[in-house]
């Protein structure tokens, strides 16, 4: 399953029916795509990675360890307000919903994605993963 594919599937099962598919991947697509129809969630992990108090939390997404959780002020500094309006009014919801539901899908995404190495071999290759370890540590 490719990573909108899984980051979709992920956001409509926390909406429980309120949120379609194509909206839920039109969403994803225009926070977190590359441009060419998939999800950069390198470029997420890298600005979270370089923000000391967000370092921690995408750290914990990508060991096998428990997921972090993520504050809706933490997502809006992240993201900011622009684009987290326009998730949310492509989500259909009220940008508060709409930033928990993102909250709760982010660090599953991420989750999923990188066990066993899958985000750094499918997103940037062993380059970008050593760039991005030595900012964990």
């Amino acid at each position: 399953m490719d990573l909108l594919q899984l980051g979709t599937q992920l956001l409509t099962n926390y909406f429980k029916g309120d949120v379609s598919s194509d909206n839920a991947s039109n969403a994803l697509s225009g926070l977190l795509g590359d441009g060419q129809g998939g999800l950069n969630i390198m470029d997420i992990v890298s600005k979270m990675t370089s923000n000391g108090g967000l370092s921690s939390i995408v750290g914990s997404w990508l060991g096998d360890g428990e997921n972090d959780g993520i504050q809706a002020g933490q997502l809006q500094e992240l993201f900011g307000n622009n684009a987290l309006s326009s998730f949310s009014q492509s989500l259909g919801q009220t940008q508060e919903r709409a930033t928990e539901g993102l909250g709760n899908m982010l660090p599953q995404l991420i989750d999923k994605s990188s066990s066993g190495g899958n985000l750094f071999s499918n997103d940037g290759g062993f380059d970008n993963a050593f760039d991005l370890a030595k900012k964990l540590f």
